[in-house]
């Protein structure tokens, strides 16, 4: 499958391998949402809500301009800046995935997600909620 046209020209998702839309992926991250925000409105899309605690962020797909100040090269931008940051990141693993617009749609990751590592990621997320998943 190829980058799409409005990805390619603006470089919203990025990172060096290609994570699918397979219903094992986005199941899990359905869970973590399910459990960091059960009451969110996902009638039409499901987007996820911008949360942040020690363990992981979730930031939904950014339409916005730079939040830092530098609007020019995408090198430029600091960690934090909505424009650049990754829409999933697990702080103790470093796992970062990134997509356009939707979770996991034109997904990538800055690691293979081979065996379980975005299973044992998102559990561990979970975990970090303290509440018991349904």
């Amino acid at each position: 499958m190829y980058m799409e046209l409005g990805n390619m020209l603006f470089g919203n998702s990025r990172g060096s391998y290609r994570v699918e839309r397979t219903d094992e992926n986005y199941l899990e991250f359905e869970r973590l949402f399910n459990a960091y925000s059960p009451d969110r409105d996902f009638s039409y899309r499901e987007y996820g809500v911008e949360f942040e605690n020690d363990t992981f962020w979730v930031m939904p797909y950014w339409w916005g301009d730079c939040t830092c100040g530098c609007d020019e090269n995408l090198e430029d931008h600091e960690l934090d800046c909505k424009l650049v940051k990754p829409n999933f990141f697990h702080k103790s693993s470093g796992l970062e995935v990134s997509w356009y617009k939707y979770p996991l749609r034109d997904a990538y990751s800055n690691v293979e997600l081979s065996g379980n590592i975005l299973k044992n990621a998102i559990d561990d997320c979970i975990k970090s909620l303290n509440i018991k998943e349904e």
